[in-house]
């Protein structure tokens, strides 16, 4: 099965409930497929990053939609 992801430059909006950023805009920095999951790494606008599977993860306007791979 082929995981969804977003590849780095995508911008995204964390939906993970309870998460510090939910609700935020952020940019994808790396990508990692772990047994089949992709992680993302995302950079927000105050230079934190936090790591979310693609599932908690919904594009941004104006980015591509995600990739199949």
């Amino acid at each position: 099965m082929k995981a969804t992801y977003y590849p780095p430059n995508s911008r995204v909006v964390v939906l993970l409930p309870g998460d510090p950023y939910t609700g935020k805009r952020g940019v994808v920095v790396s990508t990692r497929n772990v047994a089949g999951d992709m992680e993302h790494r995302v950079r927000f606008a105050d230079a934190t990053t936090a790591v979310y599977y693609a599932e908690e993860l919904l594009g941004a306007e104006g980015t591509p939609s995600p990739k199949q791979g």
